[in-house]
């Protein structure tokens, strides 16, 4: 079984690569109910229980995913002959396999774009993962992410957040295997969608499909779309001109400061920077930031969903546990 991983920061297409590889008749790549964000640091609170507990809640909170998964049907039964003894990782990998066995597939990819910080540990427990970096133009994904009802929203910790993330995944990648690792920069998969897909395919050992260019004619590109407004453009072919949308969406002091922020990893990705870096910041100016941006993420992003009130739950029993 293939195990691939899209690892960097939302925004930056993501669910565009997603789909694509999803069109593929042995790959399945579904919306991603971050279990490894969710549940790796809690592990250590269901130590002393039985171990059924947070295999349990991993298939609760996969069933009360916002995007269905098709015929899910997997129960703790299903992995009575595995599970003793599997730490997170093993059981959530093996959750995937099992459910795209069942589909007929020969590989899986999670969108999790958070997983990069578990890049090492994936590894560790299977030798052959596959990790797809994932990267866009800062600027534009801090435009796409003030736009968003998800995420940071104020230019500073939104800049400030990528910039960490490359400069870990960049780390990373100069550590593990070629083997292990597949580069996409975002402006070239819409710009030439066939060859990067086609040579992802390759590096993977799986044929290239023509249905994978016609994504957006899918069923499940089509349900995606209509979930909410950020995955609309799900159901049209790609956007080859949506780059630099920053030009026009962000001033130039706004520029200035992701620049400030972002120019070690903007370099390292190759990206070209507007202005030189005559950009001052300081700390009370960033602690005002950092304050906007709460406020902001308060007044923008959307509510509560069933899978966010579940983990609330689970979180609080099992610090209650902890506590008494």
């Amino acid at each position: 079984m293939k195990r691939i991983f899209i690892v960097g920061t939302q925004r930056s297409g993501s669910n565009l690569l997603r789909m694509m590889l999803n069109n593929h008749s042995k790959l399945w790549s579904p919306h991603p109910p971050n279990i490894l964000k969710h549940f790796v640091p809690l592990e250590k609170y269901y130590q002393g229980q039985n171990e059924r507990n947070i295999y349990n809640d991993v298939l609760e909170v996969v069933r009360l995913n916002p995007i269905d998964w098709v015929n899910f049907d997997l129960t703790v039964d299903d992995f009575d002959n595995q599970a003793s003894g599997m730490n997170i990782y093993n059981y959530f990998m093996n959750m995937m396999d099992l459910h795209a066995q069942k589909q007929g597939c020969e590989g899986w990819i999670c969108k999790s774009t958070h997983n990069y910080i578990y890049m090492n540990e994936l590894i560790e427990n299977d030798p052959n993962v596959v990790f797809i970096h994932l990267y866009r133009d800062p600027r534009d994904v801090t435009l796409s992410f003030m736009k968003a009802d998800i995420g940071e929203k104020h230019p500073y910790s939104i800049a400030k957040k990528w910039n960490e993330t490359q400069l870990s995944v960049l780390e990373t990648f100069s550590k593990i295997p070629e083997k292990n690792k597949f580069n996409i920069r975002y402006e070239d998969l819409i710009d030439q969608p066939e060859v990067i897909i086609r040579n992802f395919c390759q590096q993977i050992d799986m044929p290239f499909e023509e249905s994978m260019m016609e994504f957006y004619k899918s069923e499940s590109a089509q349900k995606c779309s209509v979930a909410g407004k950020r995955w609309e453009n799900l159901s049209k072919p790609v956007m080859n001109n949506n780059f630099k949308k920053y030009k026009k969406g962000l001033s130039d002091e706004q520029i200035q400061l992701i620049e400030h922020l972002t120019s070690k990893a903007m370099v390292g990705l190759n990206y070209e920077l507007d202005f030189s870096d005559n950009y001052t910041l300081s700390e009370a100016e960033a602690l005002n930031f950092e304050s906007l941006n709460e406020s902001l993420k308060k007044e923008k992003n959307r509510g509560s969903s069933n899978q966010s009130n579940f983990l609330d739950e689970v979180k609080d029993k099992l610090l209650n546990c902890t506590v008494n």
